[in-house]
């Protein structure tokens, strides 16, 4: 899905495409997507945590899954963006447990981490308008995330 929103419009956001959100609605119905969405601010932390612990476990097996894990949320979420850094990570995990192999992947999980933080809040704040039944995203204190 291409997202053609101009950045002048009110409420459009460089992170996320609202057309996305708009098409998990279209799919799932309201309900199902605020669902959805509400487990994507969720479980921000908690995907944010097993990349983290696979960097620097250097653990590939454990790498591949979490950022494939971030891939498809951040994507069906419309964060094209940070769907692409979790997409680079995937493909950039290094088979080798030696540490220096992993410097780029850990250079690459601190732009994850601050895109993450961003593409969650307009999330959110996107979802607001488009799910109207997401608590999370009326403001409403987020459920503790579970652990994975």
């Amino acid at each position: 899905m291409t997202c053609a929103e101009p950045p002048d419009v009110p409420g459009a956001s460089t992170l996320v495409c609202a057309a996305a959100l708009h098409s998990l609605v279209d799919q799932l119905g309201t309900a199902a997507a605020s669902v959805f969405v509400e487990r994507f601010i969720r479980l921000w932390p908690v995907r944010r945590q097993r990349l983290h612990l696979a960097v620097e476990q250097c653990d590939a097996e454990a790498g591949r899954d979490a950022a494939l894990s971030l891939v498809s949320s951040a994507t069906m979420a419309g964060a094209h963006r940070l769907a692409e850094l979790g997409s680079q990570l995937h493909s950039g995990v290094p088979p080798s447990t030696a540490l220096p192999a992993w410097t780029e992947a850990a250079d690459l999980l601190n732009e994850i981490d601050r895109l993450g933080e961003a593409s969650v809040a307009d999330v959110s704040r996107l979802a607001r308008d488009i799910c109207p039944g997401n608590r999370d995203a009326e403001g409403a204190t987020p459920r503790p995330a579970p652990t994975a």
